[in-house]
């Protein structure tokens, strides 16, 4: 289920439960938790007890993974 948050500039931030973020990704929900910050690199916001992923912060690992792999194929040139 995907979720509308407002932020502190004005936008509303579209984000993702931690099952549907975890599906997006293609990993467990146990996976997702330990790659949430502060355990990894993926920032989540927290509501209460409420954990929501923002879609574009979602994005951005997927591309940051697609990129470290795509370095690591090429010997790490850039």
């Amino acid at each position: 289920m995907a979720f509308t948050v407002p932020s502190s500039n004005g936008d509303n931030l579209i984000c993702l439960s931690r099952d549907d973020a975890s599906k997006r990704l293609g990993i467990s929900s146990r996976t997702l938790y330990e790659r949430t910050a502060p355990r990894g690199p993926i920032f989540a916001v927290r509501f209460g007890r409420r954990v929501l992923y923002p879609v574009a912060e979602i994005d951005r690992y997927i591309a940051e993974q697609i990129a470290s792999q795509s370095d690591e194929k090429n010997g790490g040139a850039k």
